[in-house]
């Protein structure tokens, strides 16, 4: 009983430097491209969770088959041991039936099923009717557009996305992005509520770190937006299908101001980008 308690108690002493380790670790991309930052919504969790199951699963049941083959080939005259082989190899094989089936039901049934997208809930006034909602202070835009830049620290030439989408973008030939600042439009009004004010406020404290956080393009005032998912693809190492941009070589929100020194290989070849508002 009392090693019981003393195992207990380091146990609870650890579990704060295991989360700080989570933390600090960079998780590597899963087989489908999800990306694990300190943005991670529970649904990117979720599809990290469940492509990097599909994957190992599968590698796990070949690795098995091939046991199994090399236990069939080396079983000449045993029949106990070739018949334990073949029940092996039927396992196996159906394990990976199995694993291919899952995605393949649920795509037949509704492709949906497969995309694993932020839950959207949009209320009617019915809904409402009984609900006293307070609305909060500063109310958040949405992101507006993105200005990539060709040198770091926001420098050289530029490349402005206005067409916010979620699906990947290949870049213009010739350039490579090297840093990035991502935009919503600074709030004027909302219903009673003043809240440029709050804006205003804010954007006095980004131009403290760089002039570029809260500025005027064509006329219309902008205030970076920490709430936009930036996404930079490159070709990838092993095979890149046609009409793919390849693997996902990094996930930030707001902006970077230093593209290679976050990547693994820092002269991957920028081919493409998506952008998660």
């Amino acid at each position: 009983m009392r090693n019981k308690k003393l195992l207990i108690f380091l146990i609870s002493l650890l579990i704060p430097f295991f989360n700080v380790l989570a933390l600090e670790l960079k998780w590597p991309d899963s087989p489908g491209g999800t990306t694990i930052h300190e943005q991670t919504e529970i649904h990117e969790l979720i599809a990290y969770i469940y492509e990097w199951g599909i994957s190992l699963g599968v590698i796990a049941s070949f690795i098995a088959l091939v046991i199994a083959g090399v236990k069939y080939m080396t079983s000449t005259g045993n029949t106990t041991k070739i018949a334990e082989a073949k029940e092996d190899i039927k396992y196996s094989l159906g394990g990976v039936v199995l694993l291919l089936c899952t995605w393949l039901i649920l795509n037949t049934i509704n492709p949906d099923l497969t995309k694993l997208e932020p839950l959207q809930f949009t209320p009617t006034p019915g809904d409402l009717a009984d609900i006293e909602i307070k609305i909060p202070t500063v109310i958040k835009g949405e992101c507006a557009l993105v200005v990539f830049y060709e040198e770091e620290n926001f420098g050289g030439q530029k490349f402005t996305v206005d067409n916010i989408s979620r699906k990947s973008v290949a870049f213009s030939r010739n350039f490579s992005p090297k840093s990035f600042i991502a935009y919503r439009q600074v709030l004027k009004k909302y219903k009673n509520l003043n809240i440029e004010d709050e804006d205003r406020e804010q954007c006095n404290m980004l131009i403290k770190q760089n002039p570029l956080f809260c500025t005027k393009i064509n006329g219309v005032e902008y205030i970076r937006d920490d709430s936009c998912v930036i996404k930079l693809y490159a070709p990838s190492s092993w095979i890149t299908l046609p009409g793919s941009c390849g693997d996902t070589i990094l996930s930030k929100p707001g902006f970077e101001e230093n593209i290679p020194d976050q990547l693994n290989n820092p002269v991957d070849d920028i081919s493409c980008y998506s952008i998660s508002p």
